[in-house]
């Protein structure tokens, strides 16, 4: 843990990220703003019966679900601001019973029913600004929650006996009702220096112009201006999801009037192969393919309260009757529960990505909190380190250390704990031909509780695959061999 945070400490204490006119450092974030409202409803229903001689029995179910949600964001290189909305509700009904006849001896028939209903309601929200020419940046966070769940199960045993004499008659019946409602607030506000970007569209952008160039789809490199538009539209591709239904052909088609605009095109338009060409993956390390650029430290505060009310209600009756006498027993209960936390910290974060090219990505993160009541009650530290490099379009390499620790109070619920981890991967693929993989870590974590609980790890993951394959529809098409 603590050579990861000198480790961390050191990369964050690098300068800006980036190099001076470098593409990923120059990336600045396109103004656009977007809104979605989607709602939904589905049920479904089923229902099953058997029956052998002295035996039947039947369940149904069934189930509607209704879900909603609103979203609004905007980003830019000023501000940015998302704000979610997200309600869903779900009820489920069932029942199963059955009936068995011992002829001469007894009958039982068995019923049980069961509902639930379970309803929520969040709401997400950020907020980013920069209002002055210096990299100020003010944050602030907003999110509430709310889940309500209740249900009810009920069960009757009917038991009926000739054997033995007089004949006897038993009826159990219980009852189950739970009630839980659960409220979430949290609340965050930061202020700090440097900005921190996410300009995987660089990196996407100019991969995709190496593609065209070596399929001749560009008559000529890309001017600086174009190359820039590309990689913000890159940058925004997820966005078209909350138009259509199938975003990407509005998205390549706005690709291609940007190659066509620069005049780089060197037909009318992208013919199938580099379309198709275009949609390949890159491949990707198992840390992850974004590629952030720039810098931030800063103080900032959380808080959050929670409240939570339980009730349960259980009533269980049985009773016993035949010619010469009866009996009756009842039990009830209900319990009820309140649960609520309360907390507020105060920390400081620091982050910094630094792209070295278009192969290689640096990134480092730590973050040091405390409880506001005291250094004692509650305090976290972590740092993560994440290091990747890619040649060409076939090998990706990723390395990744991580370590946190944490200090509470004696008499809190949760105890000490500690981690670190350090793992690292390979990955390797030649389409048509080879595809191979390598992924080792090694972790451990400890509890300080009485017994010192402690956790160590190792793994180790290896993957290889070879094909090889040929096509031939003479008079149809040429030949087809694996690609070089």
């Amino acid at each position: 843990m603590r050579r990861t945070l000198l480790a961390a400490a050191v990369l964050l204490a690098l300068p800006a990220a980036g190099r001076a006119g470098d593409a990923f450092s120059d990336f600045r974030i396109p103004d656009h703003h977007e809104h979605v409202y989607a709602a939904s409803l589905s049920a479904y229903a089923d229902r099953s019966s058997s029956n052998s001689p002295g035996t039947s029995a039947f369940s149904r179910n069934a189930s509607p679900m209704f879900g909603a949600q609103a979203r609004w964001t905007r980003d830019s290189e000023a501000r940015q601001w998302d704000i979610g909305l997200i309600g869903s509700a779900r009820g489920d009904w069932a029942s199963s019973g059955g009936v068995r006849v011992d002829p001469g001896y007894a009958s039982y028939d068995q019923s049980d029913r069961s509902s639930n209903a379970l309803e929520s309601v969040r709401l997400v929200s950020s907020a980013r600004t920069y209002p002055f020419r210096v990299p100020l940046g003010i944050t602030a966070s907003l999110s509430a929650s709310s889940l309500d769940q209740q249900t009810w199960d009920r069960s009757s045993d009917l038991r009926q006996y000739v054997v033995p004499t007089p004949a006897q008659t038993q009826l159990a019946v219980g009852s189950r009702e739970t009630w839980s409602y659960y409220q979430q607030v949290g609340a965050g506000v930061g202020v700090g220096w440097g900005r921190v970007r996410d300009a995987s569209g660089v990196h996407v952008a100019e991969w995709m112009e190496r593609r065209w160039m070596r399929d001749h789809a560009l008559a000529r490199p890309l001017s600086d201006a174009a190359r820039a538009k590309l990689a913000q539209l890159f940058s925004i591709r997820s966005s078209y999801g909350y138009v259509h239904d199938r975003p990407d052909k509005a998205f390549w088609r706005d690709v291609e009037s940007v190659l066509r605009e620069d005049g780089a095109l060197a037909h009318d338009g992208l013919d199938a192969w580099a379309s198709n060409h275009a949609l390949d993956a890159l491949t990707a390390t198992s840390f992850g393919s974004a590629r952030a650029s720039g810098w931030f430290v800063g103080p900032q505060v959380a808080t959050e309260q929670t409240h939570q009310v339980v009730r349960v209600d259980v009533a269980n009756s049985i009773s016993m009757s035949s010619v010469a006498s009866s009996a009756y027993d009842e039990f009830r209960q209900g319990v009820r529960q309140v649960f609520s936390t309360s907390s507020t910290t105060v920390g400081l974060v620091a982050q910094v990505a630094r792209a070295f090219g278009l192969r290689t990505q640096l990134d480092a993160i730590a973050f040091a909190g405390a409880d506001v009541r005291g250094l004692r009650r509650y305090t976290e530290a972590s740092a993560e380190i994440v290091a990747r490099c890619w040649i060409d379009e076939r090998w990706a390499l990723g390395a990744r250390t991580a370590g946190s620790r944490t200090i509470t109070a004696a008499d809190a619920y949760q105890p000490d704990t500690w981690s670190a981890l350090a793992e690292g991967g390979l990955s390797y693929y030649l389409e048509d031909h080879w595809s191979a993989g390598v992924l080792a870590s090694i972790a451990r974590s400890m509890r300080d509780v009485p017994s010192h609980d402690s956790v160590r790890q190792g793994r180790i993951q290896l993957g290889i695959g070879w094909n090889r394959g040929a096509l031939d529809a003479p008079g149809l098409i040429a030949p087809v061999r694996p690609l070089d």
